[in-house]
C-alpha cells in the first residue's frame, strides 16, 4: 500500500529539513506498513501496525489498544486524560 502512489523514502543523514504533508507512512525493509502519521477530522492521529493490522491508534477522540484478532482490549476514559500509572 505504502510505494502504490509514492515511493519508499529511506532516513539519511541529512541536514535538518521541513516536510509537509497530509500523511507520512513508516515501512519496513519488506515495504511493509509499520505507522502512520495522519491528519485526521479533529487533528493528528497515529496509527501503529503490527503484521498488517492496527494495533495502537491515538487520535484526538482518545487512544484504542486491539489484540492481533482486531478485538479492542482498552481505550482511554476520554481524550486528553490517561490512568495514573506507577
Amino acid at each position: 500500500m505504502a510505494n502504490r502512489a509514492i515511493p519508499a523514502v529511506h532516513a539519511q543523514n541529512l541536514p535538518a529539513q521541513s516536510y509537509k504533508g497530509t500523511s507520512f507512512t513508516v515501512v519496513d525493509g519488506q515495504g511493509r506498513v509499520q505507522a502512520t502519521l495522519a491528519s485526521g477530522f479533529n487533528g493528528a492521529e497515529l496509527t501503529l501496525t503490527d503484521q498488517g493490522s492496527p494495533r495502537v491508534t491515538i487520535s484526538n477522540s482518545g487512544i484504542v489498544v486491539k489484540d492481533r484478532t482486531g478485538r479492542t482490549v482498552w481505550v482511554s476514559p476520554k481524550s486528553g486524560t490517561m490512568p495514573a500509572v506507577e
